[in-house]
């Protein structure tokens, strides 16, 4: 028997003696009911009903007396389990015709209740039938029902009611319960409705899309109709996204079928998380696992350095295919026209440039380095669209992992305008000092390795934003909204169509192989120059305040778990400003602050469930440590200076 919450009804005499003595009680009934009433509160059920047995026994009783002794009689038996003599107790109340309309409803639920301890269904039944006609339809008795239902195996009776409830909470535009659809998946598997069972699956998926839900429907879906082999990576994708690529032979199965389709950066991230989890490079077979990175690595790198090279056989190829398997191994498609391109900077899935496609036009959102823009011209072409359907190239802010490629993309899009910051326009008419800046930062060596050459952009296709700018794509509205805090030449992209924000560096950097079980870690991210942890709390709340359903991050993807990554990365900036507090008064604090920054990291990961090993953490945020850590000192030096 499942436990349900019992319905005590009226509990005491009105409350006290005084309400006995205003309805003319008689002392010999009152005394008792007084006494039932002091032993109910003390917790002593059975006594109470004794005592309330006892007022029961008097003589002569009037209507008045026998509704309170009826009252006591149903609150006792209840509270002591025995349901036998509270049925009888609300029976004879129901049957005074002294009760009002909502007293009787839910009179009637307890009523239904004790029956159901009493395994008598049938009058339990009933009771749940007199109670709904009363008007009472709590999610208790709906419960109730439930339970009733199951216990009796009329699972058809079940399947009917929950797919009516499911109905009606999507025509009012709600969420169905997902306790509604479980019953509903359960009654369907019950009743042998596969179709219906399945549906019902695909619901809790779409509705409630936890780790659970997903590993059934992912796990049902190679034995559909039709489904072909060919989807098998695709399925794996899915798994990696929700948190359900665990083990060794699915680590080995995905990064094995990545290879076969030419995705060898999506093999080379497959086979790194496996390592890191463990599920790769232990047991028996870790030889094996080793010779599978190795191949890995070796053609990732050859397939890097010939890129260029196998999009220009793509391009002049008779038909489409090749473009469209080059373009899928650097394009994923997120829904509503928005396409994420890997930009190939640095490492795989570590720096994005956005897509968005719109009856025909399309915008550019951030472009990643010089080196990206094959990359990007072939995501283009995979949408089937023209060079010259581009109507916007629009950088969140100019620091060249975001904007170096902006003005050698912009050669290419005859129809298009850069739509920039207006403290960031001068810099794309002029690349000179930010290449001189940057040079500062990482040496010429680097800067030329990762970042190539900066194109200017002309003037007459150069456009400054301002805060609360609309623009228009194919009757698409994008709002460009001013984000300062990161940097102060930032601005973030609001499409109203996908709910989403491109936040470039606004709302932090996020790395795949961090992410725990599906469910990704996001930090704040800085900069040498312009840090400023105020304001960028203010532009997150800003952010915030449009209640997004996801952020396209620059670093990197979708991520649409917005609520607890925005209380995350604000607890992270909290610790980063107490960090920076500590060693304020420091000449110079960028080895204590980047000490620091590891620690607070770390911590936050372990909380997170991380398992990855300290050395492994400290190496893969090595750069945003030593960035974070450059960027508080110039915070802590401005604003020393300005209170001086």
């Amino acid at each position: 028997m499942i436990a349900l919450r019992p319905l005590v009804v009226a509990l005491m005499l009105a409350g006290s003696l005084a309400a006995a003595q205003a309805q003319a009680i008689r002392p010999e009934v009152a005394k008792p009911l007084k006494e039932a009433n002091d032993m109910l509160r003390a917790g002593k059920a059975r006594e109470a009903l004794s005592k309330a047995n006892a007022a029961n026994a008097v003589g002569g009783k009037t209507g008045a007396e026998q509704l309170m002794i009826d009252r006591m009689r149903a609150a006792a038996a209840q509270r002591a389990g025995d349901f036998g003599a509270a049925a009888d107790a609300m029976e004879d109340l129901m049957s005074s015709g002294k009760l009002g309309g909502a007293e009787q409803a839910q009179t009637a639920e307890s009523l239904a209740y004790a029956y159901s301890q009493l395994r008598n269904n049938a009058k339990a039944n009933q009771w749940i039938a007199k109670a709904q006609s009363l008007g009472n339809n709590n999610a208790s008795l709906k419960q109730l029902q439930a339970y009733l239902q199951a216990n009796s195996g009329d699972y058809g009776a079940i399947a009917k009611e929950s797919a009516a409830a499911v109905a009606a909470a999507e025509q009012a535009g709600r969420k169905p319960d997902e306790n509604e659809l479980l019953r509903l998946a359960d009654a369907y598997q019950r009743t042998n409705n596969a179709a219906g069972q399945s549906q019902a699956l695909d619901k809790l998926v779409a509705y409630y899309p936890k780790r659970e839900y997903w590993a059934a429907a992912l796990g049902r879906l190679p034995n559909k109709p039709g489904f072909s082999d060919r989807f098998g990576l695709d399925v794996m994708r899915l798994k990696l996204a929700t948190g359900n690529l665990s083990s060794t032979a699915d680590f080995m199965e995905m990064a094995q079928l990545a290879l076969q389709a030419g995705n060898s950066a999506e093999a080379k991230l497959i086979v790194d998380k496996g390592f890191a989890a463990g599920a790769l490079g232990t047991g028996a077979e870790a030889d094996r696992h080793k010779r599978l990175k190795a191949l890995v690595e070796k053609k990732e790198a050859e397939d890097k350095a010939a890129f260029a090279g196998r999009l220009a056989e793509a391009t002049a190829a008779k038909d489409g295919n090749a473009l469209v398997q080059l373009g899928a191994s650097i394009v994923a498609a997120l829904g509503g026209g928005v396409f994420c391109i890997d930009t190939g900077f640095q490492r795989p899935l570590f720096d994005a440039a956005y897509l968005i496609v719109h009856e025909g036009h399309a915008a550019f959102i951030d472009t990643g380095t010089a080196f990206a823009v094959p990359r990007l011209l072939e995501a283009l072409a995979a949408t089937g669209l023209q060079p010259n359907a581009v109507d916007w190239i629009i950088p969140t802010h100019v620091h060249l992992d975001h904007a170096g490629g902006v003005g050698a993309l912009l050669s290419h899009l005859p129809s298009a305008k850069v739509l920039v910051h207006p403290r960031g326009a001068r810099h794309m008419a002029d690349p000179a000092a930010l290449w001189q800046g940057a040079t500062a930062v990482y040496g010429e060596d680097e800067m030329q390795r990762s970042y190539g050459a900066l194109t200017p952009v002309p003037l007459s296709r150069l456009q400054e934003s301002h805060d609360d700018m609309r623009v228009v794509l194919g009757g698409r509205e994008l709002r460009l909204a001013d984000t300062p805090g990161h940097a102060r030449h930032h601005h973030c992209i609001w499409d109203e169509h996908t709910r989403g924000w491109f936040t470039g560096d606004t709302f932090g950097v996020s790395y795949r192989e961090l992410d725990v079980n599906g469910q990704p870690w996001v930090l704040p991210s800085s900069t040498p120059v312009q840090f400023d942890p105020p304001r960028l709390r203010d532009s997150i709340h800003r952010l915030l305040a449009a209640q997004p359903e996801q952020m396209y991050l620059t670093h990197y993807g979708a991520l649409r778990d917005v609520p607890r990554l925005a209380v995350m990365q604000l607890e992270l900036l909290s610790h980063m400003e107490v960090l920076g507090e500590e060693h304020a008064a420091q000449a110079d604090p960028l080895a204590l602050l980047q000490q620091g920054l590891i620690q607070i990291y770390l911590r936050s990961l372990r909380q997170h469930g991380s398992t990855l090993s300290q050395d492994d953490i400290a190496e893969l945020l090595s750069v945003d440590v030593t960035l974070n850590a450059q960027g508080m000192a110039v915070w802590l030096q401005t604003r020393h200076k300005a209170s001086a």
